[in-house]
């Protein structure tokens, strides 16, 4: 994330911590529908193009995408989704693949990797996730 006010900032880009919840229900063998949502612990301020600043506090980002299973045990997905706090409401598209590294049924424990695509800056997670097939 571009940033201009944070002070752990290496190179221009910020951390910030994150706790999520993901639900997805299969349509068939090979596609799914997923919630994404996360919650951002951090306070950080975003500096856009014109100068202006975009003050960003406890974030909660939520998105519904289209997931396929590209190979056994690795998908990528993509779909629309917004963040939003106390300051601002953001439009997004989420693009972004999981690997299933191991799986103990009904268990599994996965890698993500999302890129969240916003007017006014960018974002990347990077996550391990737990899941429960019920």
């Amino acid at each position: 994330m571009p940033q201009s006010g944070h002070e752990g900032a290496i190179n221009g880009l910020i951390a910030a911590p994150t706790i999520g919840i993901d639900y997805a229900f299969r349509l068939s063998e090979r596609f799914g529908i997923m919630s994404i949502n996360d919650f951002q612990f951090d306070q950080y301020v975003i500096e856009r193009d014109d100068g202006s600043e975009l003050e960003r506090e406890r974030v909660f980002v939520t998105s519904l995408v289209l997931a396929w299973e590209a190979i056994h045990a690795v998908r990528l997905f993509a779909g629309p989704g917004v963040e939003t706090d106390k300051h601002e409401t953001l439009g997004l598209v989420k693009v972004g693949a999981e690997w299933e590294f191991l799986q103990a049924h009904p268990w599994d424990v996965a890698l993500n990797v999302a890129w969240d695509i916003k007017s006014e800056y960018d974002a990347i997670a990077v996550g391990l996730s737990v899941g429960r097939v019920w």
